[in-house]
């Protein structure tokens, strides 16, 4: 799972290094999990380590995954070793797999042929991992994964929380998501909906009522 408070621990960082000199960490339960959504689908991903991130983007989900970086040596150890790379070798371009993780405190899985790259540099360290049905040759770098789009915060004037019109009728707890017509679809414009979270007021329900923070995904 993903971790948006997953920020600085620059020792994990400096084992991440480490594993780079040739030192290596055993997978464990979560980064197996971890290194599980690097390479078993087919679709790849892009990864960025620094003292204070863990983070990746899949081609199948235009967003940041953010996870904690004490899981990032026993990953780059195992990536590492399945490319055969020397130790103090700081660029790395392999094709890996097909190969089988054991059951180390999570089931046992496998992937099949991926394309690997990996630079590290003192401050960052990258890893690209695509299809490994995928035609490339050593001097061929993937392009990175497209960013994420950025959808900046909005806000909507309601009346109140207890009036809003939603999808269905519902009544507000103390923080809930509910439904309401886009802009466009409230002037006569398409019909769009967009999901906004509400927290309940203080006060009971009378006179304005809150703004509307939309919560898009990244």
């Amino acid at each position: 799972m993903a971790h948006p408070d997953a920020h600085k621990d620059p020792e994990s960082f400096a084992a991440v290094q480490r594993a780079f000199l040739g030192a290596r960490f055993p997978l464990d339960g979560r980064a197996s999990k971890v290194l599980r959504l690097m390479l078993e689908g087919p679709d790849g991903c892009d990864a960025l380590l620094s003292a204070d991130r863990f983070e990746m983007r899949f081609a199948w989900h235009p967003s940041r995954h953010r996870y904690y970086l004490r899981d990032a040596p026993p990953i780059v150890s195992q990536l590492l070793t399945f490319a055969g790379a020397e130790p103090g070798t700081r660029r790395v371009q392999a094709t890996i797999g097909p190969e089988t993780i054991p059951a180390v405190q999570y089931p046992l899985w496998s992937f099949q042929v991926r394309h690997l790259w990996m630079d590290a540099s003192d401050s960052i360290v990258s890893i690209q991992i695509r299809n490994g049905a995928l035609d490339v040759t050593r001097s061929t770098r993937p392009d990175p994964l497209p960013e994420p789009i950025e959808q900046p915060a909005r806000f909507l004037d309601v009346p109140s929380p207890c009036h809003v019109r939603t999808a269905l009728p519902i009544r507000l707890p103390s923080a809930t998501f509910v439904t309401v017509p886009s802009s466009a679809a409230r002037a006569g414009g398409p019909s769009i909906w967009r999901t906004y979270r509400v927290r309940r007021p203080t006060r009971r329900c009378s006179g304005p009522g809150p703004r509307l923070r939309s919560e898009p995904g990244r």
